[in-house]
């Protein structure tokens, strides 16, 4: 974060500074900044604002979702970016459930996005870091193409974040080149959004 002569935040930090305090938090590393539940706000913060998923279009996003998020005991939370199964996807659950504000918003992209971001820099180098696919309106639009194209069976609802999940994995598997989530949600957004 960047703060000007009086104090006031001018700049409330990148995801990459807050998540990696996040992992630091929760594998009780070091100094942190600020305290647990200011390290929540702020990455919450931070990838809403590097993302645009506007969590405060409903006027009260960005803290609902934090207090949501600080409910859980960190190592619940640490479980949940661990295992995206875990208790039936808890942590997307939780993080995306319809806010309280009287237009209450769903914010299934937001929650994609805070554990994907999570996951790449609390899990660094590790088996646990790809462990979030990206769920956005583009990636959504054009995955029926893939799909088809892969001739991948079933009727999946990709409003689901678990069945997006899976359909993604799916066509991982079948395109015959070896490719992360990450990799995937970037060469496949990249690719189409210039497009639609």
């Amino acid at each position: 974060p960047v703060y000007d002569k009086n104090g006031k935040e001018k700049y409330g930090g990148s995801s990459a500074f807050w998540m990696t305090q996040l992992r630091k938090a929760l594998n009780s590393e070091g100094d942190l900044f600020c305290s647990y539940e200011g390290i929540i706000s702020g990455a919450v913060a931070a990838v809403d604002r590097e993302n645009s998923t506007h969590l405060n279009a409903d006027g009260c996003g960005r803290k609902e979702i934090t207090d949501r998020i600080c409910a859980l005991s960190r190592d619940e939370l640490k479980m949940c970016l661990m295992d995206p199964e875990y208790e039936d996807m808890k942590l997307i659950r939780i993080i995306s459930a319809r806010t309280k504000a009287e237009k209450g918003r769903v914010n299934i992209s937001f929650a994609s996005k805070f554990c994907h971001y999570a996951c790449f820099y609390v899990f660094e180098k590790t088996e646990f870091q790809d462990n979030y696919s990206i769920y956005d309106t583009i990636l959504r639009t054009v995955l029926p193409k893939y799909i088809e194209f892969y001739d991948i069976k079933g009727d999946y609802k990709l409003d689901d974040y678990g069945q997006y999940r899976r359909v993604v994995d799916l066509i991982r598997e079948s395109c015959g080149v070896e490719i992360s989530r990450n990799g995937f949600d970037h060469l496949l957004w990249y690719y189409h959004r210039g497009r639609m």
